[in-house]
């Protein structure tokens, strides 16, 4: 299998293309495996998957540095998440990218991991004049930004009629027809001009156009369409795609997401990218949308975590409703549709206030030492995988603030021990 050699086409508003398309510098995702879709040898790691970084970029390459042979496996791709300035503010945005966009730049890593959430909205004033049912373009004056979490762009905005407190099945009902009106393509304007407003106010503002971009759309969702933690409405206690009818509304809602970002940018990457743990009482495999290029949770080592090679064997195998948990279990659900595994983000963890330390692993070498063989044991069926190395996740090569972890990762990617 093979994928084309990529590039952005741009579109405008109405389908228009412009004049000009930004020049094809990355090499192709080719693979050499005849069964199967893997990506392939990495093109900067030249290892036998893609393998990128999030945040302390330096500490990651330092770390899959051989001094002995002076051998480094630079990482393929870096991950952004755009999570300062909702949509609506993009002119004037305050990203926490500039890191990543400079390290693109200086170390001439050309592919890019966006990350983001994706969600119908009741609030775009552009449709005031375009919609006939102007109560679904409207947002209550008085309703807290807050509330509507839109400090994350492409974000839910809550539609007309939901009151804190109002009742668990009216709220849900509302959160259903968001769902039903998104898969008759009611957004895709809307998400179709954050895109446009993407490529002048990201990657033509910084001189990105050469990079290559792979989308995470519905970023963390888990079934309940959640944000992945408490919201008003996408909680697990509003669980807006219970019945066959309305899994397939939320089902095709992201289609129409992902149909908007390929109109957009035509040759971009898309990966459908879960909690690892359906949160409703159904088969979280039920809301992937069919035309994802790659399917994968983020997986981090915590609930549960993987302390002993019998929690690995244990974990791996997990299902929850029928639907994968476990890591093997993802890889499975890839084989059946024929699509490559992509991890997101993967890294150990820490509790939080109020969190039960046994669900976490902490400084955890196992769980760094068992990914790696993983992804190296499943290699032609790897797209991706990006250690999402900020916070409690953090590896460091001098003076690690996880000295176990920092070694196990260490050897592992660079092969030198401790």
């Amino acid at each position: 299998m093979q994928l084309t050699r990529r590039h952005f086409l741009r579109t405008v508003g109405g389908g228009a293309a412009l004049a000009q398309a930004a020049p094809i510098l990355q090499p192709s995702i080719t693979t050499p495996y005849a069964l199967a879709p893997g990506w392939g040898k990495g093109p900067r790691s030249q290892l036998d998957w893609w393998s990128g970084g999030r945040t302390n970029l330096q500490d990651l390459e330092d770390l899959r540095t051989n001094a002995v042979s002076g051998k480094t496996r630079y990482l393929d791709m870096v991950e952004v998440y755009f999570n300062n300035g909702d949509w609506r503010k993009f002119k004037t945005p305050a990203w926490t990218s500039a890191t990543a966009h400079t390290w693109v730049m200086q170390n001439g890593c050309k592919w890019m991991n966006i990350g983001f959430r994706v969600w119908p909205s009741a609030d775009d004033p552009d449709w005031q004049s375009k919609v006939p049912d102007k109560t679904w373009a409207t947002m209550p004056a008085d309703f807290g930004s807050d509330l509507a979490h839109d400090h994350w762009w492409m974000s839910p905005r809550v539609p007309i009629g939901w009151k804190p407190g109002m009742d668990a099945e009216a709220g849900r009902q509302l959160a259903v027809q968001l769902w039903q009106k998104a898969a008759d393509g009611y957004f895709n304007h809307m998400w179709e001009n954050v895109l446009n407003a993407i490529w002048t106010g990201y990657f033509v503002k910084y001189n990105l156009q050469h990079v290559q971009v792979i989308w995470r759309p519905f970023w963390e969702a888990s079934g309940t369409f959640s944000l992945g933690t408490p919201h008003p409405i996408y909680s697990s206690s509003y669980a807006c795609a219970e019945t066959p009818g309305e899994i397939a509304a939320a089902k095709a809602g992201q289609e129409q997401c992902i149909a908007t970002i390929k109109k957009v940018f035509p040759t971009s990457y898309v990966h459908w990218c879960p909690l690892k743990r359906g949160q409703t009482k159904q088969d979280i495999r039920l809301y992937s949308p069919d035309n994802a290029d790659a399917i994968g949770p983020d997986y981090y080592d915590s609930w549960p975590p993987n302390l002993t090679l019998a929690d690995w064997n244990k974990n791996i195998m997990v299902t929850v409703n029928g639907g994968p948990v476990g890591i093997q279990k993802w890889l499975d659900f890839c084989k059946t549709k024929n699509k490559p595994l992509a991890i997101g983000e993967w890294g150990i963890t820490f509790p939080g206030a109020g969190d039960d330390p046994k669900s976490f692993g902490g400084d955890n070498p196992l769980f760094i030492q068992k990914m790696f063989e993983f992804f190296s044991d499943n290699k032609d069926w790897m797209a991706y995988e990006i250690y999402f190395n900020s916070n409690e996740h953090l590896i460091q090569a001098s003076k690690p603030k996880n000295p176990k972890a920092s070694a196990a990762y260490r050897q592992a990617y660079a092969g030198v021990k401790a």
